[in-house]
């Protein structure tokens, strides 16, 4: 078969894609699927999905074709080569958009896929097989930076949303910081309260001790000299006594004797 022939048939078969590939996109963004999906979001995510699964099969399809053609033209074993390299930046395109489309942050923060979905709606209208080597290297390029574009969006997103969770957990360390201090000190009050509670206790205890310590020694005191009048007037009757029984013996004897 000459190389024209395959040329050719390639042609042929670059057109059976393309053909398939309008289908899809045509079913893809008919009237009925964009008023059942409003402009968003979620809903470019879904289209660059969608678009991405298109490319991504349609190229995988050329590249099988191409790597069996035996003794193939040097412009298609380099379409080979490129269609290796935007295959892969396709499925990095569609993994992000699934990731993107799955994320709380993008509709927060309004991230858009419009350059790269316009990116990819261009490179469904190439058609021409003698510049499918320069189309292919043109558009893998815009779509790796399409890609890597969306992915600084989505990281200055994210360094966002960690600036704003840094400034909660200032907030929250300075609070909790006012709160400790502030029961700190009512701690240091309460001690000192009992502290001091504590001494006047103490001091109206011993006040007590010295008081009943001198109440004591008061009734010491006075037991003492109880005890001594007692003492006194105990001898002073004993010498009464003595002093009587002298008195009153003799005649006692007398009268014993006048008697007998």
């Amino acid at each position: 078969m000459a190389k024209t022939d395959k040329e050719r048939l390639a042609t042929g078969f670059w057109n059976r894609i393309e053909s398939n590939q309008a289908t899809d996109c045509n079913n893809l963004y008919s009237p009925a699927t964009r008023m059942a999906n409003p402009p968003s979001v979620a809903a470019n995510a879904a289209a660059l999905v969608g678009i991405a699964d298109i490319a991504l099969r349609a190229s995988k399809e050329l590249y099988s074709f191409f790597s069996t053609i035996k003794d193939a033209p040097k412009d298609i074993i380099l379409s080979t080569t490129e269609l290796q390299a935007v295959s892969h930046v396709l499925s990095e395109i569609r993994i992000f958009s699934t990731e993107f489309g799955d994320s709380p942050f993008t509709t927060k923060d309004r991230l858009s896929l419009k350059a790269l979905l316009s990116t990819l709606r261009a490179c469904e209208k190439n058609n021409k097989l003698e510049h499918l080597q320069q189309e292919l290297s043109r558009h893998k390029d815009i779509l790796h930076t399409s890609l890597s574009l969306c992915g600084r969006e989505n990281d200055i997103s994210l360094r966002k949303q960690a600036d704003i969770a840094q400034q909660i957990i200032d907030s929250l360390h300075d609070s909790t910081t006012e709160q400790y201090q502030i029961l700190d000190g009512r701690i240091q009050e309460a001690a000192s309260q009992a502290s001091q509670s504590s001494l006047k206790a103490l001091n109206a205890i011993q006040s007590l001790e010295s008081t009943n310590i001198r109440g004591f020694e008061g009734l010491g005191a006075s037991a003492s000299s109880i005890f001594g009048a007692i003492e006194t007037k105990t001898q002073s009757l004993h010498q009464h006594n003595l002093h009587t029984h002298d008195k009153f013996e003799p005649q006692t004897t007398k009268h014993l004797n006048n008697s007998t």
